[in-house]
């Protein structure tokens, strides 16, 4: 992954690089340690994930939470 300015960015055409007997493919954006960095270090793609996330999450109490009193659903969420 390139990291820098737009414009600097935009003048590199490389799409992978050669290491040792591999071809490792240039990519926009990376997930490390459950961070998404992209090409131009913006957060949209951290912020997307985090909130996929997060949804998923409270898709999966939907279930758990009918059968619960209100009190215990409310302190479960």
């Amino acid at each position: 992954m390139w990291l820098g300015h737009k414009n600097q960015i935009d003048k590199i055409n490389i799409r992978s690089v050669p290491v040792l007997c591999w071809t490792v493919s240039i990519v926009n954006r990376a997930r490390d340690l459950g961070v998404v960095i992209d090409s131009r270090l913006m957060m949209s793609y951290q912020v997307t994930a985090l909130c996929q996330a997060g949804y998923y999450l409270l898709r999966q109490l939907r279930p758990v939470a009918v059968s619960l009193p209100e009190e215990c659903a409310k302190t479960l969420v």
